[in-house]
């Protein structure tokens, strides 16, 4: 069971963001009780502030904070945080070296947290049931439920806030604040605790909650690979006639589907432009690219040949591209030759002795060579009408010759 909060920074104010995208930020030595700005800081034209959010376990007491810029508290931050804390401290893509990880980590089975953005966001809700955490939700004034992360929070945040004057540079950069602030909760969490033990012992934070870890019925979840990656918005919308989406002032495109309602999920961190839509109606989905309108003067039903697009380029794609070009194809290209059939002969509709379509060559046969035919002799005869094709002339000679030959027999 753990607690989550957020909080303003009080002594730390934001300058301005560098250009490797970290955060410039400088201590306000503003005299308390002087309202100024948010919290007796200055609050710059881009509105950031300076977030805190932090973990606490209500068991062993431990406790994992890191710092954000943010514009206030919200539900994309503090579920940020949220995975951040839950993954040990050291997610993939923000190492911070020389800096020793805390033990705790895993999906708690239970979340307390009050009526702030985390509890009020589908998307964070939709991420906290998948992961199998029960939210329990109270009110901020509860001093018995709420006052054990508030207190040490407020203790913690401003200890190691007031600590940064020694340095003897008001200004740090936004990584160094939060790699100085695991290694204070590193070692806050080694210190002996001040009550002793029955046995007169003094454990450490990091010893109960080992302990307490270890001897749990089932082992603790890990928490799964990039999570933030799964939070989406959803929203209802119709998709037109002609396949066309449209949220947030966006159009989206589905070919294949057509007038009729579908469920909308929008990604909130990454992704890569498009959307996943499901039917409503049979809940099979699709993934829709944003709408792109065809460039002026463009043929739908005749689109450009490779050649055509290969010569609008400013330069060949490869060596040897260009089908005209002096050098031909490049040396490491291997040719080979393409696969071909042979064409098929096409009919001429000005061949007056050809038979027309569904005309039968034997009725043809049949008209000149009026004689019956025995079972091996018709056999043999539609085996010549076949090779001579649909020629009239010649089945009609094949007939007179069958027809001269019966005739001799007769005589």
């Amino acid at each position: 069971m753990v607690l989550i909060d957020g909080s303003t920074s009080q002594r730390l104010a934001v300058v301005r963001q560098t250009d490797d995208g970290d955060w410039a930020l400088k201590l306000h030595r503003a005299p308390p009780g002087v309202a100024r700005g948010y919290k007796n800081k200055p609050v710059p034209a881009s509105r950031m502030r300076l977030q805190a959010v932090g973990l606490w376990d209500r068991c062993s007491g431990l406790a994992i904070s890191r710092y954000h810029v943010a514009r206030g508290e919200s539900a994309l931050g503090v579920a940020d945080a949220l995975c951040w804390a839950l993954a040990g401290g050291h997610p993939p893509g923000m190492p911070m070296r020389g800096v020793p990880g805390m033990p705790m980590r895993g999906v708690p089975d239970e979340l307390w947290s009050d009526g702030g953005p985390l509890v009020r966001s589908g998307a964070a809700r939709d991420l906290l049931e998948r992961l199998d955490v029960d939210v329990d939700r109270g009110p901020a004034w509860a001093k018995e439920r709420q006052g054990g992360v508030e207190r040490p929070w407020r203790t913690q945040w401003q200890r190691f806030e007031r600590s940064l004057f020694l340095r003897g540079s008001e200004e740090i950069l936004l990584s160094e604040l939060n790699a100085r602030l695991m290694r204070y909760l590193v070692e806050e969490a080694r210190r002996p605790a001040r009550t002793p033990r029955a046995d007169g012992s003094r454990w450490s934070r990091a010893e109960c909650w080992r302990v307490l870890a270890g001897r749990r019925p089932a082992p603790l979840r890990e928490l799964p690979a990039d999570p933030m990656r799964t939070l989406a918005r959803q929203v209802r919308r119709r998709l037109d006639r002609n396949g066309i989406l449209r949220v947030d002032g966006a159009e989206y495109e589905c070919p294949d589907w057509h007038d009729r309602w579908v469920a909308v999920r929008l990604a909130l961190v990454g992704g890569d432009g498009a959307v996943t839509i499901e039917d409503e109606a049979t809940g099979e989905r699709r993934r829709c690219p944003p709408w792109r309108p065809r460039p002026h003067g463009e043929i739908a039903a005749s689109p450009a040949t490779p050649l055509e697009r290969l010569l609008a380029e400013d330069a060949p794609a490869w060596p040897g591209a260009d089908p005209y070009g002096a050098d031909g194809a490049a040396a490491n290209v291997v040719g080979l030759p393409a696969r071909t059939a042979p064409a098929a002969e096409l009919p001429d509709p000005l061949d007056a002795d050809r038979l027309a379509d569904g005309e039968d060559p034997m009725r043809v046969f049949a008209a000149i060579c009026q004689r019956p035919l025995s079972a091996a002799g018709r056999a043999a005869v539609e085996a010549a009408v076949e090779r001579a094709g649909r020629s009239r002339s010649a089945i009609e000679a094949i007939a007179r010759e069958i027809a001269g030959i019966e005739e001799r027999k007769r005589a």
